[in-house]
Parts: structure tokens; C-alpha cells; sequence
């Protein structure tokens, strides 16, 4: 780039700065990062262009170019430091916002956002205190209350977090995020009726800001507010047309009522009209529907041939169309000619066409840069097993691992009858929706909305607490799952032995029901616990009927694969396994439901 350029740039930077339009300063001033790598002014300027313009990778590469030249600055470091943490790079994150707070002890948005981080490891306790001493510093801080009462809250202190909340009213009456959040709370202590008084206030109100909106409806939905959501969200979506997540959660919560028209606030609109985003959930929704030759023809009239000029998430739609048809090898082309990130597609196209040994190459370079993810975990061994690879036996047996845990040997077979008996009727008005969603991996059953383990209601409590205490009891032992070695989380000393909850849900399936050959990406354990199992699955034992299922790949692979383990479902036992192992249930025939709680769980690693 010659000088006249890069002058004609820089000018261009600085006069959209002053402006206040980020996003066309960091367009002009971007290219020249190179050129200007060891300039402070310089890339202070653009770092605060880019975090403004919401371009965080932009952001992220100025910013490790400008910690290096002034490494305690209190406030680049908090900034890399956040945006490592947004990223989910853990670790990277903690040293540069530990240095921030102790650069300067007197900022409570440093303090705030280290306090975000140890929640986002699962430590409340210390992030209670950190929220606790930036309000020292500014007790109106709004964001930090906020971050104590999400602190409290996951403490299990929602009287604590109430008291914080009803604080805030005192002068912010007429702020909808407290009232949606006072109902969460009232949700939390099992007291529905203030939960459901409280998202009044809050609907009342007006919110502009669809992200509450979604959340409050998602609340109302596990409060059995069905109807009160979808309104809420149709209201919205006519002031809001082109915000993504209000019209998925609206299509989800209407195809599980068993409703028709899912998709017709989608098509009331022009296609061309809709946001990438929602040209990308709605083709997705499409393909799900079983009809990926509409979507393929939406989107080829819309936009052609694919090209590198289409946006990420449509690149991302088609790879799906594709992938939908089983056609491999336009993917893997497709892949070549667009710039992004689009290796775990790269990979399961290459596992389509049986090339085993590069689908291994591309997960190997995939799983350097997180090795955590459970999904990439599953296709990595699936390429070693379905190509016979020099098998990787200290971290894949020759069989998928697992350990069955008995609830009466711990609580007594009484004690787990009563327990069973009176979840299995509490969970009945739970399950409110008519068909399984979209997306998900069970077929012809229901899923319960929300995360199951954070209502309030005894029996529940008492359940988890038990599965928690007999899942670290199995850690303390080294031979858990026959000694194998476990992928990701990897502890820097000793043995993992302490659980946190990441998600919970119940799934009731009668006749016909099942579940779909797939894995638990998020999490790092995956449980099933029985609570109801039909008596007709007795006499179906020679087929499996009804069964857990381990070990068939939820891929296209050119030979298909069966499962290699298969365990019997009994009320009162809860199965574990890592969550890279691909599960799935088995259907069977006659009267009855097979009612599960189906939970991930991650380690505490400090």
C-alpha cells in the first residue's frame, strides 16, 4: 500500500471517530494494522473502534499487538482481557483481567468484568465478592447489583438476590430488565404467581430490547404462560421484523404446540428482505421441516451461485442444504473457494465420502484450538474407528465408556419408589408442548423448556443433590469408565472430582418414540436418569426396545454403523458417560411413557 493511500486512510479513520461512526473507522484504518503494529496511538485508536463497532476479532488482534508494547495498562489489559472472555478462551482471559484490577483497584467496571469471569468458570463465591466491592466503589453502578444478584442467584441465596433486586427499585421502578429479573428470581424460590405478576410489570412496561423480550418469554414458557409468550412475541416482532432470535424462538414455540404456520412470519416477508441471520435460521428451519429443495431454491434465486461474496452464515445454510442431500463433495469445493471458518463442515463432508485421514487432519488442527468441544471429540473418533487408524485406545476403548449408578444404593429402594412417583407426576404438567423441537435429537416426544434443575421444587432438589454426590463418588475412583482417559478439561493437578450443572431437561416419549444417534457438545459428562419406564419394554428385551444405545455415529459415513453397547432402562438408575459419546435410545411399541431427566455436567477444574 503505497503512502498516498495509507494517509488518505488514517484521515478517513480519524474523521470517522470523531464522528462517532466506529464501524467506517475501523473499515479504513484495519488494513493498515500491519504497517502500524507498534504504534500505541495508532492501535489504541482502532482497538476503540473496533470494541465500539462490535468487532471484536478486529479488536482482539489490536489489542495483543498493544499489550505487548504496554503490558500494565490496566485498561488494555481489561479490554483483551473481556474479550478473551467473550470468546470462551478461559484462560487466556484470566491473567489480563487479574492485572487489570490489580493496575487499578479503584474501577469498578474492572472489577465487574472479573467478577463476569468467575462466573463464567463457576465461581459465584468469588464473583459475589467482586460485584460486591465495584458497588463499594459506585453504588449506583447498575450492571454490578445486576451481576450480585446473578451471583446470589447461582448460590442458590434468592432471598439475597431478591433483596438486591427490590434495592434497585427504589429509583428504577420503571426499568422492565429489574421486573424481568425479580420474576426469574420468584421462579427460582418457587413462587410462580409473583414470577408471573412480575413478568406483567416488566411486559407492561414496554421493553425495547428484544433480547429481554426473548428471555422473559422463554420464563413464561416454563411457567406455563404458553400463550401469554407467543403474544408477547407476536406483538414484538411486528415493531422488531428483523431481529433473529425473537422469530426462531417464535417458529420453535409454535411448531411444539403442534400449530401450523411456524414459519409465517417468516414468509410474510420477502425473503430478500430478511436479515442474513434469519435467511440463515429459516432455511435451517426448512431443512428440519424435510424440505431442503425449497430452501435450496430459496436461496439460489435470492443469491445465485454460491460465491465468496455471500455472508458466513448463508455460506453456512448451504454447507446444511448440502450436507442435507449428501452432497460431499460440492461441500468440500464450496469450502475451497469461501474464506471463513468452515473446517467442522470440511470435516464431516470428508467423513461422508470415507477420506478418514483427512476428516482426522482437519479435527486434530480443529481440537488444538478448543479441545473441549465434545462434538469435535465424537467426529475425531469416528475417523479413527470407521477408518481403522491406529486407534487411539487410551482415550476410545474398544467400547464407548459408561458407568450405571443405582439411586437405591444410596437412598434405599423405598426412598427412590417415593421420589420416583412423585416426580414422574410432577413432571406430567411440565412436558406442555405437543411435539419434540426442531433441531433436537428426540423424534415423536416431548422436552421440557428451561433448565429442569432450577425449579424449585423439593423432591427435584433432593434428586440432584443425590446424582451430584454419587457422580464426584464415582470421580474419586481412577478406574471410573474402565480407566479410560477423558478429552478436554484437563485439569492442571490431580484428578477432577468436583461437578457443576450446565444443563438439565426432562424427555417423555411413548410408542414409537426415540432418540436420534448424537452427542452432548457443551457438556463434559452427559446423565440420563429413569424415572418412569412402560412395563411393555419387558417383553421387547430381545430387540432392545426402549434401550440406550451407545456407539453409532451420528454422521453419514459410506458404511453404516451400529451401536455396540446397549443398556436396559430401570427406574432409579442414571447412566453417565462423556458427552463425546454418540447415544441414542431405541423406540418401542405399546401403552406407556419413558420419562427421563437428562442432564450435561462440567468439571470444577479450581
Amino acid at each position: 500500500m503505497d503512502r498516498s493511500e495509507i494517509q488518505k486512510r488514517l484521515g478517513a479513520g480519524q474523521k470517522a471517530l470523531k464522528g462517532s461512526d466506529f464501524g467506517a473507522a475501523v473499515t479504513a484504518m484495519a488494513p493498515l494494522l500491519n504497517q502500524f503494529k507498534a504504534d500505541e496511538r495508532f492501535l489504541r485508536m482502532l482497538s476503540t473502534a473496533a470494541i465500539k463497532a462490535g468487532s471484536s476479532d478486529v479488536a482482539l488482534r489490536v489489542l495483543k499487538h498493544l499489550v505487548v508494547l504496554v503490558p500494565e495498562d490496566a485498561e488494555v489489559n481489561a479490554a483483551l482481557g473481556d474479550l478473551y472472555r467473550n470468546t470462551g478462551e478461559l484462560e487466556a482471559a484470566y491473567g489480563h483481567l487479574q492485572k487489570s484490577v490489580e493496575r487499578a483497584p479503584d474501577r469498578p467496571e474492572f472489577l465487574y468484568n472479573f467478577g463476569l469471569y468467575m462466573m463464567d468458570v463457576g465461581a459465584p463465591g468469588r464473583a459475589e465478592s467482586l460485584f460486591r466491592a465495584a458497588l463499594d466503589l459506585r453504588p449506583d453502578y447498575a450492571k454490578s447489583a445486576f451481576g450480585l444478584a446473578n451471583a446470589l442467584e447461582a448460590q442458590s441465596d434468592f432471598i439475597g438476590a431478591g433483596v438486591v433486586l427490590d434495592s434497585m427499585l427504589v429509583d428504577r421502578t420503571s426499568d422492565p430488565v429489574v421486573w424481568f429479573r425479580l420474576g426469574r428470581i420468584h421462579y427460582r424460590s418457587n413462587q410462580p404467581d409473583k414470577a408471573r405478576d412480575a413478568l406483567e410489570r416488566a411486559q407492561a412496561l414496554a421493553p425495547k430490547d428484544p433480547e429481554l423480550v426473548v428471555e422473559a418469554a422463554k420464563l413464561l414458557i416454563t411457567l406455563g404462560q404458553v400463550d401469554s409468550a407467543l403474544g408477547w412475541l407476536d406483538q414484538v416482532i411486528l415493531q422488531v421484523p428483523h431481529h433473529g432470535p425473537l422469530f426462531k424462538l417464535r417458529a420453535s414455540l409454535v411448531h411444539e404446540l403442534g400449530a401450523e404456520g411456524c414459519l409465517e412470519h417468516y414468509e410474510a416477508l420477502s425473503f430478500s428482505s430478511l436479515t442474513p441471520d434469519q435467511k440463515m435460521d429459516y432455511l435451517m428451519f426448512l431443512v428440519l421441516l424435510g424440505r431442503s429443495d425449497f430452501a435450496q431454491e430459496q436461496l439460489e434465486r435470492s443469491h445465485g451461485g454460491l460465491d465468496n461474496t455471500w455472508p458466513n452464515v448463508l455460506v453456512l445454510a448451504q454447507l446444511q442444504i448440502w450436507h442435507d442431500q449428501n452432497q460431499f463433495s460440492e461441500m468440500i469445493s464450496a469450502i475451497k473457494r469461501c474464506d471463513g471458518d468452515y473446517d467442522e463442515w470440511l470435516a464431516v463432508a470428508h467423513l461422508g465420502l470415507g477420506d478418514y485421514g483427512a476428516a482426522e487432519q482437519v479435527l486434530r488442527r480443529l481440537l488444538n484450538t478448543n479441545p473441549n468441544n465434545q462434538y469435535w471429540i465424537a467426529l475425531l473418533e469416528t475417523a479413527l474407528r470407521a477408518g481403522d487408524r491406529g486407534h487411539d485406545q487410551a482415550h476410545f476403548p474398544e467400547h464407548p465408556p459408561f458407568q450405571i449408578i443405582k439411586l437405591q444404593d444410596v437412598l434405599g429402594s423405598t426412598e427412590v419408589f417415593k421420589l420416583n412417583t412423585l416426580l414422574e407426576a410432577w413432571l406430567m404438567d411440565q412436558h406442555r408442548f405437543k411435539k419434540s423441537p426442531l433441531g433436537q435429537s428426540v423424534n415423536q416426544g416431548t422436552q421440557t423448556a428451561g433448565n429442569l434443575f432450577e425449579q424449585n421444587y423439593p423432591p427435584l432438589a433432593k434428586l440432584w443433590q443425590s446424582l451430584k454426590e454419587a457422580i464426584e463418588g464415582m470421580l474419586q475412583d481412577p478406574m471410573h469408565f474402565g480407566g479410560a482417559q477423558m478429552f478436554g478439561f484437563q485439569p492442571k493437578d490431580g484428578a477432577v472430582n468436583r461437578i457443576r450443572l450446565e444443563s438439565s431437561w426432562s424427555i417423555r416419549v411413548s410408542a414409537q418414540g426415540h432418540h436420534v444417534p448424537h452427542v452432548h457438545s457443551k457438556g463434559w459428562l452427559s446423565c440420563v436418569y429413569y424415572v418412569g419406564v412402560p412395563n411393555v419394554m419387558a417383553d421387547q428385551e430381545a430387540d432392545y426396545a426402549g434401550y440406550l444405545a451407545l456407539g453409532r455415529p451420528g454422521v453419514t459415513l459410506p458404511q453404516s454403523q451400529e451401536p455396540t453397547v446397549f443398556i436396559k432402562p430401570e427406574p432409579g438408575t442414571m447412566v453417565v458417560f462423556p458427552s463425546y459419546v454418540w447415544h441414542e435410545t431405541r423406540p418401542f411399541t405399546g401403552d406407556g411413557e419413558r420419562t427421563v431427566i437428562a442432564f450435561d455436567v462440567l468439571p470444577i477444574l479450581n
